[in-house]
């Protein structure tokens, strides 16, 4: 048997394994309890020993990889070998981001284990729920210090086990951290400010983030760390943690948090006099933070590469289970509203 042609059926048979798990739910569901564990706990537990992140060089890696296999492409000697190279390259890295934690997308979702049925929208229910939260936010805010990492990952730890036990989220694996982006500044350039890189189980928060912002967005990216691939129900995930802190400022970072996609739903879904109103109940103080916030990721921004990023993003995100695509993070709304229907709690 000619080699490539090995190459290939052991290829074809990763690709059929990996749509099996995505189209039969009792093996997502199986992969989401007792396969990813093993995988986030050793990936994790490895990738831990190094201060800096592994996936932002293995990126670097295989875009250079990529280029050099493209360049060798147009080269007669090396055409065959190089095609053949890349088609194996990416195939197996397709299949590996699937099997070391892409296959979560198709797990049962954050309604499904928690047994809420999703409630069409309902004007009454969406202003109590506006009324409430403006309180706590109100209630929540502080001056936030600059955290340092390891201490901000205690912070989370302590009130990750009573959320996770009430709302059946994944276990963290003991050694969970966030890193820091080695290519902050690029990656603010196109509105990344925060991942999870599945190849070495890494969490990652861009440095240049604003002290109110980092508690939330770090315990964001530990939730994709736990098996949450869901953009809202990982936003869900860091609201509910950060906001049953004993710590102040990692409280207000919380609840403010989601203020982006509540303003945006208010929007939506209020007529103008009452969105104003609804505004104007804000303290003050957090309105002008969120200002300072949107000036600064703004003042880091590059449409073009914002642009590209955007498509990318938005087609990766709807052709992994999420229909909305990038509207998916403002869905968070809808879950807590979902939440404090069955009266447990905000």
């Amino acid at each position: 048997m000619q080699p490539y042609l090995r190459k290939a059926i052991c290829l074809l048979c990763g690709f059929i394994i990996i749509i099996l798990f995505q189209q039969i739910p009792a093996l997502s569901h199986f992969y989401a309890n007792h396969i990813y564990p093993l995988i986030r706990t050793a990936m994790n537990g490895f990738s831990s020993f190094f201060p800096f992140s592994l996936y932002d060089l293995f990126i670097v890696g295989a875009i250079v990889g990529v280029i050099i296999g493209i360049v060798c492409l147009f080269f007669r000697t090396t055409r065959k070998k190089s095609f053949f190279a890349l088609v194996f390259g990416l195939g197996w890295v397709y299949i590996a981001f699937y099997a070391l934690w892409g296959i979560n997308y198709f797990a049962p979702d954050f309604m499904t284990r928690n047994q809420l049925t999703p409630v069409a929208y309902d004007s009454a229910q969406f202003r109590a729920f506006l009324s409430e939260y403006t309180d706590l936010l109100n209630q929540s805010y502080t001056v936030v210090p600059q955290y340092k990492a390891a201490q901000l990952d205690s912070l989370i730890r302590a009130a990750e086990q009573p959320v996770r036990a009430q709302f059946n989220f994944p276990a963290l694996p003991a050694s969970a951290t966030v890193k820091p982006m080695l290519f902050g500044t690029l990656y603010a350039s196109m509105g990344i400010r925060g991942y999870y890189g599945p190849f070495f189980a890494e969490s990652h928060v861009n440095p240049r983030f604003l002290p109110h912002e980092r508690p939330a967005v770090t315990a964001h990216e530990l939730g994709h760390l736990a098996g949450i691939t869901s953009e809202a129900e990982a936003n869900l995930y860091a609201y509910l943690i950060t906001t049953r802190s004993e710590n102040a400022g990692v409280r207000f970072s919380g609840y403010y948090s989601i203020l982006p996609y509540v303003l945006a739903n208010a929007y939506k879904n209020l007529p103008e006099p009452a969105y104003r109103q609804f505004i104007e109940r804000i303290d003050p103080q957090i309105i002008a933070l969120y200002r300072q916030s949107r000036e600064h990721w703004q003042a880091l921004y590059s449409e073009r590469l914002g642009n590209i990023q955007d498509w990318l993003y938005e087609a990766y995100l709807k052709g992994n289970n999420i229909p909305s695509g990038q509207a998916n993070y403002s869905e968070v709304v809808g879950l807590l509203i979902a939440i404090r229907n069955t009266r447990l709690t905000l």
